[in-house]
Parts: C-alpha cells; sequence; structure tokens
C-alpha cells in the first residue's frame, strides 16, 4: 500500500497506487514522472495536514481492500535518451558496454538518470567512473558499489 523513507531532512511516505487516489489537498509532492507511485514529502510536523494525510491513508487501505478494483495498467515511459557523453564512454569500453547490453530497460534507465542529472561536472566524471566499473562486474545501478 505505501512506504516509508527516512532521508536527512524530510520522511517520504511513498502509496504505490497513488496515481488512483484522490489528493483533494494537494499533499502528493513527488512521483510526476512515476507510471503510478506518487510520494507524499514531511518536511516539519507543524505542516503536516494530519487529518488530509489520515484520510489518504484510509483511501489506500480502502483501495488495496479491494480486488474488484484491478491496479491501473502501468504506462510505459519514454526511453531516457542517452547522453553523449555516455554513449562515448561505452564505445571506448566494451566491457562495460556488453554489461549495460545485458541489463534490462529498468536497470538501464536507473544508471542513465545517474549518470545524467548530475549537476557539476566532477559529480558526473565521478559517476561516470563508477558506473563504467560496475558495468564491467555486471552489476544493477544499487548493487554498483559492489557490497
Amino acid at each position: 500500500m505505501c512506504g516509508l523513507s527516512a532521508c536527512k531532512k524530510h520522511l517520504g511516505i511513498s502509496f504505490f497506487r497513488g496515481t488512483e487516489l484522490p489528493d483533494p489537498k494537494r499533499l502528493f509532492t513527488g512521483g510526476e514522472t512515476n507510471t503510478n507511485i506518487r510520494t507524499v514529502r514531511v518536511t516539519s510536523l507543524e505542516t503536516l495536514n494530519r487529518d488530509a494525510l489520515r484520510t489518504l491513508l484510509h483511501a489506500a487501505v480502502a483501495l488495496d481492500a479491494r480486488p474488484d478494483i484491478p491496479p491501473a495498467p502501468k504506462v510505459k515511459r519514454e526511453p531516457w535518451p542517452v547522453p553523449d557523453f555516455f554513449a562515448q564512454a561505452l564505445k571506448r569500453n566494451r566491457a562495460a558496454a556488453a554489461g549495460f547490453a545485458r541489463l534490462s530497460p529498468s536497470c538501464q534507465r536507473e544508471y542513465l538518470i545517474w549518470v545524467s542529472t548530475a549537476k557539476r561536472e566532477e559529480t558526473r566524471a565521478r559517476r561516470l567512473t563508477e558506473t563504467l566499473a560496475a558495468l564491467i562486474h555486471g552489476r544493477k545501478w544499487a548493487d554498483r558499489r559492489g557490497k
């Protein structure tokens, strides 16, 4: 029904069928690019609309308890564009390219988003180096550090 993520400066409450839930108080603050999941970001208990969150939670429980209402069909997302610097790096590194090709489209997408959303050049270079090393070893993004 939902999941929690505790971060340094906020709590995320992700509703797995969030796109199917009414949100008249506009609690959802994330997940617009996701196909089904929507997120409430809690940064302060003082500003949290507890009644609206309670209503949202009850709606999620009620929806989840209804076997006659199947989950909304997943919407096929547009492929994430392959940045030029990443495509060039894969051309120079056949082992990493082979590792990338073996990944599922969703696992490839995780890497593409991670390397292409770096704001600073140093961050992008570090992420690219880490990505190529992980791909050589056939690691998914979540396992990229080899733990």
